[in-house]
C-alpha cells in the first residue's frame, strides 16, 4: 500500500464519522491519519474525546447492564435537551397566524389585484352555480305561458298586414324589394 497524504480536516472528519478507534476508520487513509495525530496535539484531544463518546454509546447500548442503562439513557437525554437552543416563545399556532395575516396583508395592500380578481371569481361561480327560480306570475302560468299570453295579446292590439306566402317567398329570395 502506497503512502496516502491526509489534511487535518480529513482526520477531523474521519473522527467524526468513524469515531476515535482507527480500526474503524477506512484502511487506505488509517496510517495516515494515526501519523497525523501524533504529531498533533489538538488532533489527539479530538481522539479522546471521540474514543469517550464511543465507550459510552457502547456501555449504553450494552444489553447486560439492564437499569444503569436506562438511567444512563436518561441522564444522556436530558445533558442533551439542555445543550439544545432555547425555542422562540411563539407557539406554533401563533406563528402560523401571524404568518397568514403578513400575508394577507401582502396580498390586500401591495397586491390589489388579488382581492378583485377573488371576487370577480366568487361572483361569477355565484351566478352560475345558484339554481334559476321560476318567475313568479299572476295567475299560476309558468313564465313560458306567461310570455306566449302577453306577445299574443300585443300583437292582437296592433294591426299587422298580413303577407301571402307568394310575397314572403319573394322577400326572402329577393331582400332589396323589401326596402321599395
Amino acid at each position: 500500500m502506497k503512502p496516502v497524504m491526509i489534511s487535518t480536516n480529513r482526520v477531523k472528519a474521519l473522527l467524526k464519522s468513524y469515531g476515535g478507534n482507527p480500526e474503524a476508520w477506512p484502511e487506505n487513509e488509517r496510517f495516515a491519519a494515526q501519523q497525523c495525530i501524533v504529531r498533533s496535539d489538538m488532533l489527539k484531544s479530538l481522539q479522546n474525546q471521540a474514543l469517550k463518546l464511543d465507550q459510552t454509546l457502547t456501555d449504553l447500548f450494552t444489553k447486560d447492564q439492564g437499569a444503569a442503562r436506562d438511567n444512563d439513557l436518561t441522564i444522556l437525554s436530558q445533558r442533551i435537551v439542555r445543550q439544545l437552543p432555547e425555542q422562540q416563545t411563539k407557539s406554533i399556532k401563533k406563528q402560523r397566524a401571524s404568518n397568514f395575516n403578513r400575508l394577507w396583508q401582502h396580498i390586500l395592500y401591495e397586491q390589489p389585484v388579488v382581492p378583485i380578481l377573488l371576487g370577480s371569481i366568487t361572483l361569477v361561480l355565484a351566478v352560475f352555480l345558484i339554481p334559476e327560480q321560476p318567475m313568479p306570475t299572476e295567475a299560476g302560468f309558468s313564465l313560458a305561458e306567461y310570455n306566449t299570453l302577453v306577445l299574443d295579446d300585443y300583437l292582437e292590439s296592433k294591426e299587422i298586414p298580413q303577407i301571402s306566402e307568394e310575397l314572403e317567398l319573394l322577400t326572402f329570395l329577393e331582400p332589396e324589394l323589401l326596402e321599395e
